[in-house]
């Protein structure tokens, strides 16, 4: 994706959050973008809202993790937050992509078990 359409999800998400501030109690943000470290004081200090993060911690701004009131690191149990291959979600022993999946239903009648 080009910085300028990153740039306008961010300034949208940015005033969304501003918008809905008034109403909201936590406002929980899905990034590990420093840029949103003044959204983030903003909602705390000038809107009283709590701000959570939830991000992998390995490529969060630490200047975001500091601001924020809680900070969810992915890293610490990828399987809960990925999906897809298990092995690409910690290392988990994981199947083939190319494997055909088993089919073990018991043949009924004069029906073949499938394979």
């Amino acid at each position: 994706m080009g910085g300028s359409k990153k740039a306008d999800w961010d300034v949208g998400l940015a005033v969304d959050a501003i918008k809905l501030a008034p109403k909201l109690d936590t406002v929980i943000l899905a990034t590990g973008d420093g840029d949103f470290v003044p959204l983030v004081e903003y909602l705390r200090t000038n809107q009283g809202c709590q701000v959570e993060v939830i991000s992998f911690g390995k490529s969060t701004s630490s200047m975001l993790r500091e601001a924020t009131d809680d900070f969810i690191d992915m890293c610490d149990n990828p399987r809960k937050y990925l999906l897809g291959n298990p092995k690409q979600a910690g290392g988990a022993k994981g199947g083939d992509k190319n494997e055909k999946p088993q089919n073990h239903q018991k043949p009924e009648g004069n029906e073949k078990e499938v394979e």
